[in-house]
């Protein structure tokens, strides 16, 4: 087998929270080289972040090896171990891998470690591509049955450095070794990004990685009007929603409210469960909002897109009128656990600080979309 020396992997699992009030992300770090050492807090990237990046530098050197199945697989145990932590059912994951090599030891850490016995590299990317798209369900009576989870969202983020040590591939073809574990469950799935700069890497990251889920509040005095959102996204892109807001059911001290006759304006679509109809969160007797929240937003049902700012009117007399008292970015602030899990091999070389530089400002890319950092 063609070994490439890939001297670092980054896997970002990322958990977001939905949280009205407060943001808060979290995270935690695994390195790897011909094995794998787990460094579980989480870190608070609020108050830690520069505690996180000091361990990433001081991280050191290991094997000429590169583990990065398992270092992937072992990823997706912590993943689960945190679902059953958080059952937050608007909780959203992420996992961020970045990576400048391909796996060459894997198949023998997962007999070692009874992960599984695999044949082959291929064979193994093929059940970490399965379990990805899973493993947000939850198991009962020994694993025998499966509930799907379909509140949560997982995604995971692929990238590789294509330096000098990768030329025996061609890109297209570290692309294609990449796509399996590029998965998604409750949301689409991203693009590879294979990239022969650090400084490529981080750019396109930044342009992609962004968060298409939107929460917002309708008074209920607006009962019974047709409302209108207008969103705008980094780059002043201009989309709209336009619905009327009915109140579906009263029981006991709870209401919930529902959006119907729905109409996106400017390419905008995204993912709600029933024809047509947008269903609020249960609201409490004596609460004088409905908390909408919209998932997967797309432009041309293709592009991701994500809510910077937001307006809201609802309708009198046939007229858009303005609620003043909406707040443009009152958007819901988003919670978040994130894994990294870094590959410290002794091929690292001449570009270990640079890579590891790139991980830091992943994490500040990631603190900027999520907590909405400007």
């Amino acid at each position: 087998m063609r070994k490439i020396v890939l001297p670092l992997l980054l896997i970002v699992t990322s958990v977001l929270l939905a949280s009205c009030a407060s943001s808060k992300l979290e995270a935690d770090l695994i390195a790897f080289s011909n094995d794998v050492k787990p460094y579980y807090k989480p870190y608070d990237l609020e108050k830690q972040s520069d505690v996180l990046m000091a361990t990433i530098k001081r991280l050191p050197t290991g094997q000429n090896e590169t583990a990065e199945y398992y270092a992937f697989d072992v990823a997706l145990d912590r993943v689960e171990e945190m679902v059953q932590k958080k059952k937050n059912p608007d909780t959203k994951y992420y996992l961020i891998l970045l990576t400048d090599g391909l796996d060459n030891v894997s198949v023998e850490l997962a007999r070692k470690h009874k992960k599984g016995k695999y044949n082959s590299d291929t064979e193994y990317a093929a059940a970490l591509n399965k379990r990805i798209n899973s493993v947000l369900n939850k198991e009962y009576f020994f694993g025998l049955l499966e509930k799907e989870n379909i509140y949560n969202t997982f995604q995971t983020w692929p990238m590789m450095f294509y330096g000098s040590d990768a030329q025996d591939y061609t890109r297209i073809e570290v692309v294609e070794k990449l796509r399996p574990l590029s998965g998604a469950q409750n949301t689409y799935v991203p693009e590879p990004i294979v990239d022969s700069s650090l400084e490529g890497i981080i750019e396109t990251f930044k342009k992609n990685f962004i968060i298409t889920s939107y929460s917002f509040y309708i008074p209920k005095g607006y009962i019974n009007k047709r409302i209108r959102m207008e969103f705008y996204d980094k780059n002043g892109r201009k989309t709209a929603l336009e619905a009327d807001f009915i109140r579906e059911k009263k029981f006991l001290r709870k209401e919930r409210y529902v959006l119907e006759n729905i109409k996106f304006e400017g390419g905008l679509s995204c993912d709600f469960p029933g024809e047509h109809i947008i269903v609020s969160e249960e609201v409490q007797q004596g609460q004088n909002s409905a908390l909408f929240t919209i998932d997967n937003l797309k432009i041309n049902n293709e592009y991701p897109y994500s809510v910077q700012s937001a307006s809201q009117y609802y309708y009198d007399g046939g007229k858009a009128r303005t609620n003043s008292e909406f707040e443009q970015n009152a958007g819901r602030k988003e919670d978040a656990y994130i894994m990294f899990v870094l590959d410290t091999s002794r091929s690292l070389g001449g570009e270990a600080e640079n890579v590891k530089d790139t991980a830091c400002m992943i994490i500040e890319t990631i603190k900027d979309e999520v907590l909405g950092n400007k």
